[in-house]
């Protein structure tokens, strides 16, 4: 039966992440795709590439943080319940 149990928290953790990574990339979608700068010339579409590329990153560091933090939280909780 606890076979079970640590099973199903797992799987709470595997969806919480899944969904989290299908809302990061909808912000993605919806806040950094739009984002234009003038184009006067191949600098400024450097310039917009670069900074929705920094955007883009910094969603998918937040989402991986916190699905490190799960993992963790996770680790601990397991060792003081199942110690």
């Amino acid at each position: 039966m606890r076979a079970w149990k640590r099973s199903f928290e797992l799987i709470v953790i595997m969806v919480i992440a899944w969904v989290t990574m299908l809302i990061a990339i909808i912000a993605a979608d919806q806040l950094i795709v739009p984002i234009r700068f003038p184009r006067t010339g191949y600098f400024m579409v450097l310039i917009e590439a670069i900074v929705k590329l920094l955007l883009a990153g910094l969603i998918a560091l937040a989402w991986l943080l916190l699905w490190i933090y799960m993992v963790e939280w996770y680790k601990k909780w397991t060792a003081r319940k199942f110690a």
